[in-house]
């Protein structure tokens, strides 16, 4: 079996601490097909400290976050022919530590490198915990290097977050000498998910209405197959990188203010406008992502709460920008009011505009770590430690190109992800390209209507992939 569907799910034990599957984690094991591949950390960060640290004090503050957060305690087990959370009650997991410091600086930033990639690229079983791991690393006498990877099934963008927050919070307790002790997580990722299956009775119905009522009828917006492609065997995703740079990025924040949106609306509707040019389009239904956090309860819980939207949009001929962003924004607003915590996605089958692309936003406060403690022997500052994701070269999903951008202080930067049995990357350098072009036009000129927009690479590429 290597799908499940929402109705296959075991109750709460108190025996075995097992909860169901939240929908999220229903969706990611069938989109994935955990059942049958083996898994990798897909999230990841890396943190630098500088100063003196205490690797005793570390230990201690892992321990804390562990025995804070269920879900770093959580695997996947299968019950029969269902599949469930399993809590343990305890976990110890420890972190890897080498010393680089004999190194050259060159081999000693490229082993860095190679140190992270392989605890994201390592293959994992889920039903083995923990699923999450950790490498520590001297890069100098004063100066370690300390990288997370984690599972998506059990954690999300925002909970990397809290995860360095919790464990620098306990470090800091500990380096000082003092008993560490965090404040309880108010409600934890299982009892979410016992939550949403408890309370889903109207859950599915209201679902189906939105589907029947507001998404009928709509279809997967493909992108126009490239001849170019060179896998044919469609065993892995390229990447194309996008930079907003800082001159751009404060002219679309001063743009957004003044038109009472957000920065992360405005580039979505550029983004949008140019997936329905690109595909020739007159309408479909884009995923947006979503952290899912919708209760004071779960702010300060790792789990997998990250959620999409599913917003049906239309760009009619006589379409401006601030046209095409109104619509936008009344249909991000509907959409947030039919919010299904991923219920459709874990559908079987599920529908096929859920392949379509995914819009995902992380912003600065959710991924960065900017922080100074200090502790008996003098202290230590910790920031965020930048490193280039490894391509994963062996998923294969199917699913339409998306985007992701992470905005940090100055800049926004993210990656184009598309499948190489249908596209090549000097496709998306095109797409990419015709976006930053979009972008600094509508912003400028947004009473422009956008079909007149001339993007001659659009033009020039696009014509070509579709002769």
């Amino acid at each position: 079996m290597a799908e499940l569907s929402c109705e296959q799910w075991i109750p709460a034990s108190a025996d075995c601490h097992r909860a169901p599957l939240a929908y999220t984690q229903l969706g990611h094991w069938n989109l994935y097909r955990l059942n049958d591949h083996a898994s990798r950390r897909q999230l990841a960060s890396a943190v630098r400290m500088q100063g003196s640290l205490s690797i005793p004090a570390l230990r201690k503050g892992l321990e804390a976050v562990i025995e804070r957060h269920e879900a770093l305690r959580t695997r996947i087990v299968r019950c029969g022919e269902v599949l469930a959370q399993e809590i343990a009650t305890s976990a110890k997991c420890d972190f890897e530590f080498r010393d680089l410091t004999a190194l050259s600086e060159p081999m000693r930033a490229e082993e860095v490198q190679a140190c992270i990639y392989r605890l994201i690229l390592e293959p994992i079983d889920v039903t083995i915990g923990p699923l999450f791991g950790l490498r520590l690393l001297r890069v100098a006498s004063n100066e370690h290097v300390m990288a997370l990877a984690i599972e998506h099934i059990v954690s999300d963008g925002v909970s990397i977050g809290l995860f360095w927050n919790d464990l620098f919070a306990a470090y800091a307790q500990a380096a000082k000498g003092c008993a560490v002790e965090l404040p309880a997580v108010r409600v934890q990722f299982s009892d979410y998910a016992r939550a949403q299956w408890n309370t889903s009775g109207g859950l599915p119905a209201r679902s189906g209405s939105y589907c029947d009522e507001h998404l009928r009828g709509s279809q997967r917006l493909r992108f126009p197959s490239d001849k170019n492609a060179i896998d044919s065997v469609g065993l892995s995703w390229g990447t194309v990188p996008i930079v907003i740079q800082a001159d751009l990025k404060r002219e679309l924040t001063d743009w957004s203010r003044r038109n009472r949106t957000t920065l992360v609306l405005t580039v979505f509707t550029a983004y949008a406008a140019l997936v329905l040019q690109w595909c020739d389009a007159a309408e479909g239904v884009f995923q947006y992502t979503v952290d899912g956090r919708v209760s004071p309860g779960i702010q300060h819980t790792i789990g997998y709460f990250a959620s999409l939207l599913y917003l049906r949009i239309s760009l009619r001929e006589r379409d401006s920008f601030r046209d095409f962003l109104d619509q936008v924004m009344k249909e991000y607003c509907f959409a947030q009011n039919n919010f299904d915590f991923s219920f459709l996605r874990a559908q079987i089958p599920r529908p096929e505009y859920t392949r379509n692309t995914i819009f995902n936003w992380i912003t600065t406060d959710v991924s960065q770590v900017d922080t100074v403690l200090d502790d008996r022997n003098g202290g230590m500052a910790i920031s965020t430690f930048e490193f280039k994701y490894p391509v994963v070269s062996d998923v294969k999903i199917d699913n339409e190109p998306s985007i992701i951008f992470f905005e940090k202080r100055n800049e926004i930067v993210g990656d184009l992800s598309f499948p190489t049995a249908r596209f090549s990357i000097v496709t998306f350098e095109a797409f990419r390209d015709d976006f930053l072009r979009l972008l600094v036009t509508l912003c400028r000129r947004p009473d422009k209507k956008i079909k007149e927009i001339a993007l001659d690479r659009l033009a020039r590429v696009g014509h070509r992939q579709r002769s």
